[in-house]
C-alpha cells in the first residue's frame, strides 16, 4: 500500500462512485437552495435528518464486517450475501415502522408526508449489500457505473420536476427513487458477475449482526450528533435558519467524501494483511493516506469556504459563511474516524467502539442545546466539530483498547511523510 494506490484504475473508479454518489446530494441541495425558499430547504434537510437518525436501525449496515469477511473468505460469499440481505429486509421494515410513528404525531403537514414518502427507500436500499462484494473484490467499475447511470435519471427527474414546478415532497420522492434505481442496477450486475446464488443461513445473519452491532451502535450516536444540529436548529431557529445552515453542511459534505471513499477502497487492501509480519507498518500507512487526504481537503474548504458558500447557494445564504468556515476542520476529523474505523474492523475490536461515539453524542448533545439559543448556527457548527473531535481522536487516548489508535492517529497528522513499509 503506498500513493500510487490513489491513482490505481479501482482507486479512481471509487472516487469516481462516490463523487457521483455526493454529488446527486449537493447538487440537489443546491437545486432546493436555488429554486426553493430557505424554509423549504430547512424542511427538506429535517426530512432527511430524522430519517438518517432512524436509518441507523432501518439500514443496519453491515458493509464494513461483510467487506472483511468476504475479503477473508470466512465463509462462501453467497452465503454472507443472502444472510446479510435478510437481515437488512427485516431491519428496514422496523425502520419504515418507526418513522411512520413519528411522522403521525409531526405538526407540519409537508414534512409528515415527506418522511412517509422517503421511509420506503430503506427498502430500496437493500440491494447495497451486493457493494459490499464489488469493494471486497475491487471491481469499483461497477459500482460506478450504477451511480453513473442511477445519477443521470435521478437529476433528469429532479431537474423536470423542478422546471414544472412540483413542490417539495415531489423532490423527496425523486431522491428516494435514485436508491431504488441503484438497487436495481447492483443487483442487476451481481447476478451477471456472479453465477452462484444466495443462500441464508441464520447463524451467519446473526454473526454478521453481532459483529456489526457495536459499530452499528456507534454509527447511530455518530450520526444522532450529525443530525441532531439541524433538528435543534429548526427547533429553536425555525426552517428559516435550518436551511441556512444546511448550505454549510452541504459545503462540508463536499469536501469529507473524499477521506471516506479512499478509507473504503483502500481497507481490503489492508485487510489482505492481517497474518503478515509488517501488518503494524500497514496499519500505519493506511491511517497516514486517509489522514493526509483529510487534511488536504479541509485546507482546500477552509480557504474556498467563503466565497464558495454565497456563489453556490446565492446571496441568500450570507450568513452561511462562517459556520462553513468552522466546519472546514470536519475532512480531517472525517478522515481520522474513517481510518480508525476500518482499522478497528481489521483488528476485530469493534465491541467497545460504541462507547467513544456515545460519549460524543452526548456532550455534543449537551453543546448543541446549551450553543444554539445564544450563538445560533454557529454554535451548532461549533458543537459538530468538537464532537467529532471527541469521538474520532480525543476518545482514543482514553480507552486502553484503543490507545494505539491515538498513536497512530498522532503519528499520521504530525509525522505523514516518515518511510513506512509497503505491501
Amino acid at each position: 500500500m503506498n500513493l500510487n494506490d490513489l491513482i490505481s484504475k479501482n482507486q479512481i473508479f471509487a472516487l469516481t462512485a462516490k463523487a457521483l454518489e455526493g454529488s446527486k446530494v449537493i447538487i440537489t441541495n443546491l437545486l432546493i437552495a436555488r429554486f426553493f425558499e430557505p424554509d423549504d430547504f430547512g424542511r427538506y434537510s429535517f426530512i432527511l435528518g430524522i430519517t438518517s437518525l432512524l436509518a441507523v436501525i432501518a439500514e443496519f449496515r453491515l458493509q464494513n464486517v461483510l467487506v472483511k469477511e468476504i475479503t477473508c473468505d470466512s465463509e462462501p460469499p453467497s452465503r454472507l450475501l443472502g444472510s446479510a440481505l435478510v437481515a437488512n429486509l427485516i431491519f428496514a421494515v422496523i425502520g419504515i415502522l418507526l418513522v411512520l410513528a413519528y411522522s403521525a404525531y409531526e405538526s407540519d403537514k409537508t414534512v409528515a408526508i415527506g418522511l412517509a414518502i422517503y421511509s420506503i427507500s430503506f427498502l430500496y436500499k437493500i440491494p447495497r449489500t451486493f457493494r459490499a462484494q464489488f469493494l471486497a473484490e475491487e471491481k469499483n467499475i461497477l459500482i460506478a457505473k450504477c451511480e453513473i447511470a442511477a445519477s443521470m435519471a435521478t437529476l433528469s427527474i429532479t431537474l423536470a420536476f423542478i422546471a414544472y414546478e412540483f413542490s417539495l415532497l415531489w423532490i423527496v420522492f425523486a431522491r428516494s427513487i435514485d436508491f431504488l434505481a441503484i438497487g436495481i442496477l447492483l443487483t442487476y450486475y451481481h447476478k451477471k458477475n456472479t453465477p452462484l446464488k444466495i443462500s441464508y443461513k441464520s447463524s451467519t445473519a446473526k454473526r454478521l449482526i453481532n459483529l456489526s452491532a457495536p459499530l452499528v451502535f456507534s454509527g447511530a450516536a455518530m450520526i444522532l450528533f450529525q443530525r441532531l444540529d439541524i433538528i435543534l436548529v429548526r427547533h429553536y431557529l425555525g426552517d428559516f435558519s435550518a436551511g441556512i445552515y444546511s448550505s454549510a453542511t452541504t459545503l462540508m459534505l463536499m469536501f469529507s467524501i473524499t477521506p471516506i471513499v479512499v478509507s473504503e477502497t483502500l481497507a481490503p487492501k489492508m485487510f489482505k494483511n492481517i497474518n503478515l509480519e509488517n501488518y503494524p507498518s500497514v496499519k500505519q500507512k493506511f491511517s497516514d493516506i486517509i489522514v493526509t487526504t483529510g487534511m488536504a481537503m479541509s485546507a482546500l474548504m477552509f480557504t474556498t469556504a467563503y466565497f464558495a458558500t454565497t456563489l453556490i447557494f446565492g446571496e441568500s445564504y450570507q450568513d452561511a459563511k462562517i459556520p462553513a468556515l468552522i466546519l472546514s476542520i470536519t475532512p480531517l476529523l472525517t478522515a481520522l474516524g474513517a481510518a480508525s474505523g476500518q482499522i478497528i474492523v481489521a483488528d476485530g475490536n469493534q465491541n467497545r467502539a460504541f462507547i467513544k461515539s456515545v460519549v460524543a453524542c452526548i456532550i455534543n448533545t449537551i453543546l448543541n442545546i446549551a450553543l444554539i439559543p445564544k450563538y445560533g448556527i454557529h454554535g451548532a457548527a461549533m458543537s459538530t466539530v468538537i464532537g467529532l473531535f471527541i469521538a474520532n481522536y480525543a476518545a482514543h487516548f482514553f480507552m486502553d483498547i484503543y490507545k494505539y489508535l491515538f498513536i497512530i492517529q498522532s503519528k499520521s497528522l504530525f509525522l505523514p511523510y516518515k518511510p513506512r513499509t509497503q505491501i
